[in-house]
């Protein structure tokens, strides 16, 4: 199980909050946040920066992983739907499938279109987006 100090780091180095170290009672920098994270991603994975391909797909499926990978998905999550609310041109072309939800995994285009679709995610958080462009 992830700490929920991690948690909130993630959460808040990903909406550019500021982050105090209290060992040093001062703000930490960008990049002071980003080894930070690396760290821990390292941490919770049991890898380090000489690890092989074969021991990365093997920890990649540890428990470990898969809690420090779902608080990111969850990021990404929140901030791509952040990220294109109020955006009226996005709005205007773009339609939001959630299988989730019950919505089938169809696009019908009524005329010559350039069309993408793309998944953003996998499993159980399925998130389709299709663009139009007349």
């Amino acid at each position: 199980m992830l700490d929920v100090a991690v948690k909130n780091l993630l959460f808040d180095a990903a909406n550019g909050i500021e982050i105090f170290d209290t060992e040093n009672d001062r703000v930490m920098t960008k990049s002071e946040v980003d080894a930070k994270i690396k760290e821990l991603c390292f941490q919770y994975t049991g890898l380090n920066e000489k690890s092989t391909d074969k021991e990365i797909k093997r920890a990649l499926k540890s428990e470990g992983a898969r809690d420090f990978f779902a608080v990111i998905e969850e990021i990404i999550e929140v901030k791509v739907q952040q990220g294109l609310e109020g955006i009226d041109v996005f709005n205007k072309y773009v339609e939001e499938i959630n299988l989730a939800d019950g919505d089938i995994n169809e696009f019908w285009v009524e005329k010559e279109t350039f069309l993408q679709v793309e998944k953003v995610s996998g499993s159980h958080h399925d998130f389709w987006k299709r663009i139009r462009v007349a």
